[in-house]
């Protein structure tokens, strides 16, 4: 028997020795790793996009953050633009994602994606009002007039870690978009100078564990992202600030919070009357579910 035809017999003899180890691996070993990855979409949906039923979810009180009415606590006004107009808020919160993810030791992960809507309507009061600046605005017609939509999208994540033998759960946020739109239901009506901008405040996570965090960070939105509107914005358009900054933050102190803001004047042309519209939205850890 020559070499060439030894090898020959050698080669076949390897291979039907691999093909008899790869169908004899039981089949739920594969299963098994397919059932448990660890990273796993356990829920996700587009968010709303039909403006009206948005409304209507907000004004009726529908969400899926419970604590999402506290924001409206936090909303302050220009005082000569509250002295002018009454303001109505309505808030709304969807979730969009859930993520689920396993890691050593028995340590686990779960990372949740909201969108908080805030709607603020803005109706003259009547002219009668002392020292109004308001002028020429029926007394009988106290309809909606300006409509702001301030949108922030944000993360949640919940790490189940240990501390020795102890299980701790903790809390990180980061803000991922922020969105705002003004809508004018009175001719009378123009904007000007509209920002929008994402902010976020607190200690840098560093690593998912409660005792490792970086240092204090400070954003403010005044990066490349920011729309800086000086000549008149477009009502009735979508204008997003997409942070070039992705840090999760420590959720528990107090001061902590990812959130965004959108300001805007508002002025009225036959008068030349003109407000300041502030509109801030901050997420901290009071608004989130343990």
């Amino acid at each position: 028997m020559n070499m060439i035809r030894i090898n020959q017999i050698l080669i076949a003899g390897f291979l039907l020795v691999g093909i008899l180890f790869v169908t004899t691996i039981p089949a739920s070993a594969s299963n098994n790793l397919d059932s448990f990855p660890q990273k796993q979409v356990t829920f996700s949906k587009e968010p709303i996009s039909n403006e009206a039923v948005l409304y209507d979810r907000a004004k009726n009180g529908e969400t899926d953050l419970f604590f999402d009415q506290s924001f409206m606590k936090n909303l302050t006004f220009n005082e000569e633009l509250a002295k002018e107009f009454y303001i109505n808020n309505y808030v709304t919160t969807e979730k969009i994602k859930e993520i689920k993810e396993l890691g050593q030791k028995g340590d686990s992960a779960k990372e949740e994606s909201y969108v908080t809507t805030i709607f603020t309507d803005l109706s003259p009061k009547s002219t009668t009002s002392s020292g109004s600046t308001y002028l020429e605005q029926p007394s009988k017609d106290s309809s909606v007039s300006v409509t702001c939509t301030l949108r922030v999208y944000y993360s949640y994540r919940t790490d189940l870690v240990y501390s020795g033998n102890i299980p701790v759960n903790w809390y990180s946020a980061k803000l991922d978009r922020v969105q705002s739109k003004w809508t004018i239901n009175d001719s009378q009506i123009s904007i000007r100078n509209g920002f929008v901008r994402g902010t976020a405040y607190g200690k840098k996570v560093t690593s998912f564990d409660p005792h490792k965090e970086g240092a204090l960070i400070t954003h403010r939105g005044t990066a490349s992202g920011e729309y800086s509107l000086i000549s008149n914005p477009n009502p009735g358009t979508n204008y997003n600030y997409y942070p070039n900054w992705n840090d999760w933050i420590n959720v528990y102190p107090d001061a902590t919070h990812v959130g965004g803001q959108a300001d805007i004047t508002i002025h009225r042309n036959p008068t030349g009357s003109s407000w300041n519209f502030s509109y801030p939205l901050k997420v901290n850890y009071n608004n989130f579910p343990n």
